[in-house]
């Protein structure tokens, strides 16, 4: 670091150049020779770089003269070396002060940032005007500048759209959809339209019409209100929860209705009476009985969401009266005989019919049964047996077994009273005890 620091002069001063020996010698001057190769070696390195920087300021200088691109840099048209131009360079010379001016430094953020090497960018090609986006734009901006002078709110296309509306697949009306459901299950459709026969809105040839040809989803709420009004009269009932408990003759009147669209049985139509009510309960309890415009404006459909809500509890649907409860008041039933006994009374109550009983009993699937159901089974059998406790069981008469075996065979001919007895004490033991919480 101390020989770069040092100029040429320097080793020139007196400081750095030896007295001659007073005696010389042959060590004197091999001293003397070796030093001044040693000042030679240096002082060559301070004459090339002299040397390399003389020379590149030479090659500048040239440069400078001969590089034709100095016009760009001035604004003089006229160049010394205007003929060793090219066409290029005379057109940035001319149109110098047209051509934009921009550093790429200065433009990274306007450009955007540096692309990675690799696959390159494919070119779309806009489908549009781009002149038509800042017209567009502009009157954006002049219609929001307005508004907001005015002080008033702009609406949305959204806000703008109207309500959508339908048609009825029942009465063909035309009405917004906030007043009506999309009904989607097969039984709940037909149902409605046994309700409009029986209401006297439609004869059979047009329900049947509109029931196999109609693809429409949507009908009026009003349609509900009159179909259980209509059933429940028809049947004797006060609601369609009582189904169950209805007069046999006035169920073969509303069977007569129902079976001009579909084969049905009472026991069938019981179950879809009841599943109906339970889906469209909440439009039926706060609906007027008309089917008026003016008694739909009176409709409350946002009631059933007012409601306090409870906290939820696993619940399961009763394969026997298809309510759903609680899981911890139901039993899930899976073993043969206690399907048979429970389907036995079932059957005698004329409930279900002979191929239900049969595809419940020998049916894979795990259903879900109502606590109480149990207890009432116990308390019919128990009846026909005409005892009155557990351990009597054992000693009842052999005529009131064969009567109960007569229901029992038809399910399973194979069963015989001895194995039913010994059932029907598993069944009593395992169930007696239940009841609901």
């Amino acid at each position: 670091m101390e020989n770069e620091e040092r100029k040429p002069k320097d080793f020139l001063d007196e400081k750095y150049i030896k007295q001659e020996p007073e005696d010389f010698n042959d060590e004197t001057l091999s001293d003397s020779v070796d030093e001044t190769y040693e000042y030679k070696s240096e002082m060559n390195q301070y004459n090339s770089y002299e040397e390399t920087t003389e020379i590149k300021q030479s090659e500048r200088e040239e440069d400078e003269e001969d590089d034709p691109y100095d016009a760009l840099l001035t604004n003089d048209p006229v160049h010394r070396n205007y003929e060793q131009l090219n066409v290029v360079q005379k057109y940035f010379l001319h149109n110098q002060n047209s051509i934009p001016r921009f550093s790429i430094r200065a433009d990274i953020d306007a450009i955007g940032p540096t692309r990675k090497p690799g696959r390159p960018r494919k070119y779309e090609i806009p489908d549009h005007d781009p002149r038509e986006i800042s017209v567009h734009r502009s009157s954006m901006v002049e219609a929001g500048s307005e508004s907001q002078n005015s002080g008033e709110t702009r609406i949305s296309p959204v806000q703008e759209r109207k309500p959508r509306r339908d048609r009825c697949s029942v009465c063909t009306s035309t009405r917004l959809r906030k007043k009506m459901k999309c009904v989607t299950a097969a039984e709940e459709r037909l149902m409605l339209f046994i309700g409009s026969v029986l209401h006297g809105d439609l004869t059979v040839e047009k329900a049947k019409l509109h029931l196999y040809s109609c693809d429409r989803k949507y009908i009026c709420r009003s349609h509900f209100i009159s179909t259980a009004e209509s059933i429940c009269k028809g049947l004797g009932i006060e609601n369609c929860d009582n189904v169950y408990s209805c007069s046999p003759e006035l169920m073969k009147k509303v069977l007569a209705t129902a079976n001009e669209f579909y084969p049905i049985d009472s026991s069938r139509f019981k179950i879809m009476v009841a599943n109906f009510a339970n889906r469209n309960n909440y439009i039926v309890e706060n609906g007027n009985t008309s089917s008026d415009d003016d008694s739909m404006n009176n409709l409350n459909f946002n009631q059933r969401i007012q409601r306090p809500r409870k906290p939820r509890v696993p619940s399961a649907r009763c394969s026997i009266c298809t309510k759903s409860e609680d899981r911890r008041k139901m039993k899930q039933l899976s073993a043969y005989k206690e399907k048979v006994i429970l389907m036995t009374v079932w059957f005698l109550h004329e409930v279900f019919t002979i191929q239900q009983v049969k595809d419940f009993v020998t049916g894979r699937k795990l259903h879900s049964v109502c606590n109480h159901h149990f207890i009432d089974v116990i308390s019919r059998i128990f009846d026909i047996l005409g005892i009155k406790t557990y351990g009597e069981i054992a000693r009842c008469s052999s005529e009131n077994i064969e009567k109960i075996m007569v229901t029992v065979n038809s399910i399973d001919p194979d069963m015989r009273p001895a194995q039913f007895i010994r059932a029907f004490q598993r069944f009593v033991h395992l169930n007696m005890k239940r009841k609901e919480w």
